[in-house]
């Protein structure tokens, strides 16, 4: 169900955070007590070597940056 209200989300074009908020607050209403979802969402432009993203879980984000 997630999956596809991702999808779903995605095809409208909100950039990735609006797609999880959105997301969420169609889950919300629907999911069930005791359940939860953790994801990573992103969205890659190879046409500037950049990705827009947002998670949604429970662990906090590990950044790694390449030392030059």
């Amino acid at each position: 169900m997630t999956r596809s209200i991702i999808k779903a989300q995605a095809r409208m074009g909100h950039d990735a955070r609006e797609t999880l908020i959105r997301t969420n607050a169609l889950l919300y209403e629907d999911i069930k007590p005791g359940m939860f979802v953790s994801a990573f969402y992103g969205i890659l432009d190879p046409k500037d070597n950049s990705i827009d993203f947002a998670i949604a879980g429970h662990d906090p984000m590990i950044v790694y940056r390449q030392r030059e």
